[in-house]
């Protein structure tokens, strides 16, 4: 968490704005847009099942 901390100030420092602290089902993250307004999140690098999330075209073209 502290590392996260850290990270977020850091973004902030270069301009990004904090938006929206999410603690739901046990995910916790940031939630932070840049200077042109297009948001991005911030965690941990474990977070868990981040790098099986796959997109609905990718399924269809996997499965067709």
């Amino acid at each position: 968490m502290a590392h996260r901390s850290r990270e977020v100030q850091g973004l902030e420092a270069l301009g990004a704005t904090r938006g929206d602290h999410q603690q739901l089902r046990g995910y916790d993250f940031w939630v932070l847009g840049d200077p042109r307004r297009n948001e991005f999140c911030v965690l941990q690098a474990t977070f868990p099942g981040a790098a099986r999330t796959s997109f609905p075209s990718e399924t269809a073209r996997q499965q067709g």
